[in-house]
């Protein structure tokens, strides 16, 4: 089981990414709001999520957290991107393959903070 401060720092980032994730799923969602939110996200990712010690992990975690952590550090810059593309679609039919890249790049995010907050703690 992870530390309580890192328990809440992962509770917090997928708070965040659930109410993008709303806003993303109500028709016509306005893009303005969901590319502040997103950067929002991202700056609770880098201040909290990124500045967690691993010193306070148990070492046989290190490694998984690590891993998880990685993979959504990636997934959250490929959202932002993903967001900021938003813009650009000229057309509805690239809009909404945008819109559901962004719902299906959410849900992976969410995914990997459910996998971290539930990783058992070693015997």
């Amino acid at each position: 089981m992870l530390p309580d401060v890192h328990v809440q720092c992962y509770q917090n980032l997928m708070q965040a990414l659930k109410q993008l994730t709303e806003m993303a799923n109500t028709p016509n969602p306005d893009q303005a709001t969901v590319r502040a939110s997103t950067l929002e996200m991202q700056q609770i990712f880098q201040a909290q999520i990124l500045s967690l010690g691993m010193e306070e992990l148990d070492p046989g975690m290190v490694s998984l957290v690590q891993s998880f952590q990685t993979e959504l550090h990636k997934q959250i810059r490929l959202l932002v991107n993903d967001v900021m593309f938003l813009g650009s679609a000229r057309q509805a039919q690239t809009l909404e393959r945008r819109w559901i890249a962004v719902r299906d790049r959410l849900k992976s995010c969410i995914g990997y903070c459910e996998a971290i907050l539930s990783i058992p703690a070693p015997n």
